[in-house]
């Protein structure tokens, strides 16, 4: 994805913890999420309803979306 897309979340990969903590955020099966920006060697910043949510490069890894 590149910044500005929007895309919709199809399936969080990873255990248990790691679903529920992206769930507590607003990142869940069908829900839309926009890449606001990408940092170099950082965080990615999305968009979540009107919540901005930074996500480490490998949390992002684990959430498959449809553009």
């Amino acid at each position: 994805m590149l910044p500005g897309m929007k895309a919709k979340v199809v399936r969080l990969e990873g255990g248990r913890v790691f679903q529920m903590r992206l769930r507590t955020r607003g990142i869940r099966e069908g829900s839309e999420i926009e890449l606001l920006t990408i940092q170099p060697r950082g965080p990615l910043v999305l968009i979540v309803g009107s919540t901005q949510v930074a996500m480490g490069r490998g949390m992002a890894s684990k959430v498959i979306v449809e553009v």
